[in-house]
């Protein structure tokens, strides 16, 4: 999610997602996690705590769900 880059947007939220996703495949790169605070101790993955390269990713995967339903997945693909 990139709600924590962004806030939440409500109607705009899942559009916003696929431009950073596609500007994530474009410049092979991942944010680093923002407004982290602390770790779960029982949790085995960590923060990014600053980007990182991601040269062979080809396709990214958004999914926005949404009150009532209205769910969608978008898988991008570099080009």
């Amino acid at each position: 999610s990139t709600k924590a880059l962004t806030g939440h947007t409500l109607g705009a939220a899942g559009a916003i997602e696929c431009i950073i996703c596609m500007l994530m495949l474009e410049r092979k790169s991942v944010p680093a996690s923002t407004r982290f605070e602390s770790l779960a101790s029982d949790m085995p993955l960590a923060p990014l705590d600053s980007p990182i390269a991601v040269n062979a990713a080809e396709y990214a995967l958004s999914t926005s769900l949404a009150f009532g339903g209205s769910n969608t997945a978008l898988v991008i693909r570099r080009l």
